[in-house]
């Protein structure tokens, strides 16, 4: 009965619901449907943080979804507007909490614009000298690229987020002849994996993705500029 329960909550799973599933399965310690609650959350993060639910979490599980490298969102600023919603939905009471979710936002990965023109603007953030300190090391990091070497920990390292890859396709190599070399880079693996080389060698080429498909067209091919 418990597992056909859980893959039935499996199956509504929805961003105004999730969170309450989640929770659900952790108390009832429904280990499979507690990791399906949480994928689901990382995948639609920046839809989950909007619901109810979001809201009234405690400071101990907000901690606990915005720490992850698996949290898919287009930017990080997503993750901080989370955080101080949370915080000033019972700002009185959960004000205590501000330094340590904040220190689970990758601040670096703000923009520059949006550190000084949001974060060092908002009082609850500047009432805490801390919090101060983490800007401006957020700041550092966007004024002295030379120094990013030796910032090291989790608030310097992007979020793995979606599954994504990069694919390198043509260019030139030796002697500057252009090559028919296709290769993807797995960023969660820090792995490059060659695939199927290109029909013609070509460099200075255009590349599109249309679906699950990558089209290379035009560039040089050494001898003359191409069309297809």
């Amino acid at each position: 009965i418990q597992r056909q329960c859980a893959l039935f909550l499996a199956s509504h799973l929805e961003p105004a619901n999730c969170l309450g599933i989640y929770c659900f399965a952790d108390l009832h310690n429904c280990s499979q449907l507690k990791q399906t609650a949480l994928s689901f959350i990382w995948t639609h993060f920046a839809a989950v943080v909007h619901s109810d639910e979001f809201l009234t979490l405690k400071a101990n599980e907000v901690e606990e979804l915005i720490q992850s490298d698996e949290i898919e969102v287009p930017n990080e600023e997503i993750i901080y507007n989370c955080v101080m919603a949370w915080l000033k939905h019972d700002q009185t009471f959960r004000q205590q909490y501000l330094l340590t979710l904040l220190q689970h936002v990758r601040l670096p990965f703000l923009s520059a614009r949006f550190i000084t023109d949001i974060c060092d603007t908002d009082p609850l953030v500047r009432s805490s000298h801390k919090c101060r300190d983490l800007l401006d090391e957020a700041k550092r990091y966007h004024l002295r690229p030379d120094c990013r070497k030796v910032m090291t920990g989790t608030r310097f390292t992007s979020r793995r987020g979606k599954d994504e890859h990069l694919i390198v396709a043509g260019g030139f190599g030796a002697h500057q002849r252009p090559v028919d070399i296709v290769e993807r880079w797995n960023p969660r693996t820090n792995e490059w994996t060659s695939l199927q080389s290109l029909t013609k060698r070509r460099r200075y080429a255009a590349a599109a993705a249309i679906g699950k498909r990558l089209y290379v067209v035009g560039g040089y091919d050494g001898r003359q500029r191409m069309n297809s």
